[in-house]
């Protein structure tokens, strides 16, 4: 049965206990790694000036934020076990553009192929932790998890289920939302 490893343990401590109890139970299903949780307002800048967040930490908070008064963090981002990807998806767009003028095709389709392999990881790891939070939601005597709280992954912002509307994807991002 896969477990968290020595730094997924030490980033679990920094959520809300409802994220823990998901990515605890989730862990059973399938393996992955916790690779960030609370995060502080430098930290945010950081990732806002290199372009992969949209939230600045300043007037726009992210729920990876901690603060005095939410001192565990809202939001999580997690990976497939074994990681084995760059994590920067316009590197490889560029990649796959820069060899589809001097690569024979089947080399162009077989990194196509890798990519869609790694992004399938990352939907089947968000169908797992969705069912695993609903699970733990529903009614009845071993319901752990209100209803006034909700999940919102980064694949489907809006929780519409269609993938394809969204201007921004963070395949391995899950928040908690209260209310």
């Amino acid at each position: 049965m896969p477990k968290f490893g020595k730094k997924s343990k030490v980033e679990r401590d920094t959520l809300d206990p409802y994220l823990q109890q998901v990515l605890n139970r989730a862990i059973r299903e399938t393996d992955f790694s916790i690779l960030e949780g609370a995060r502080t307002a430098e930290k945010q800048a950081e990732y806002f000036a290199k372009g992969v967040s949209k939230l600045d930490g300043v007037t726009k908070k992210s729920k990876h934020q901690v603060t005095e008064e939410q001192p565990l963090s809202r939001a999580v981002d997690v990976a497939p076990y074994p990681i084995n990807f760059s994590g920067d998806e316009e590197k490889e767009l560029e990649e796959i553009l820069e060899m589809s003028t001097t690569t024979p095709n089947s080399k162009i389709k077989a990194k196509a192929r890798e990519i869609a392999k790694i992004k399938s990881r990352f939907y089947y790891l968000a169908g797992v932790i969705i069912t695993t939070f609903y699970d733990l939601r529903e009614p009845g005597p071993s319901q752990t998890i209100p209803l006034n709280v909700s999940i919102r992954w980064g694949g489907d912002w809006d929780g519409d289920g269609d993938f394809f509307d969204q201007s921004f994807d963070d395949l391995g991002h899950f928040e908690i939302i209260y209310g």
